[in-house]
């Protein structure tokens, strides 16, 4: 069972890209390629680490589906981003669809 894990981002210019949560939410300031780590024990004292390299891409331009501003409560309206393949995870997910994709679909309230 594991007892403790560290993750560190790959932030060579700060010292607050780390995290001992399991599953942790990291924003990076800037694009770029980043050498992430994870260290992990168990209970037995038991140790191992494994590096991953993750491709921190600029945020996207998105081009809105219409020219004027007026949008209606019940409208839904599609982001279409040209966003090649890879992990997407917008955030806040608030009032979104289809948010873990490069393309989801938002509604106002």
């Amino acid at each position: 069972m594991i007892d403790s894990v560290a993750w560190d981002f790959g932030e060579t210019s700060i010292t607050t890209d780390t995290s001992s949560q399991y599953n942790p939410r990291y924003t990076y300031p800037n694009p770029g390629n980043r050498d992430i780590r994870l260290y992990i024990r168990n209970n037995k004292g038991c140790e191992a680490d494994t590096t991953i390299t993750l491709i921190v891409r600029d945020k996207p331009l998105i081009p809105l589906p219409f020219r004027d501003t007026l949008i209606c409560s019940i409208d839904t309206l599609p982001i279409i981003t040209n966003i090649p393949t890879g992990i997407v995870d917008w955030f806040p997910k608030t009032n979104m669809l289809r948010g873990s994709t490069a393309n989801p679909l938002v509604f106002p309230k």
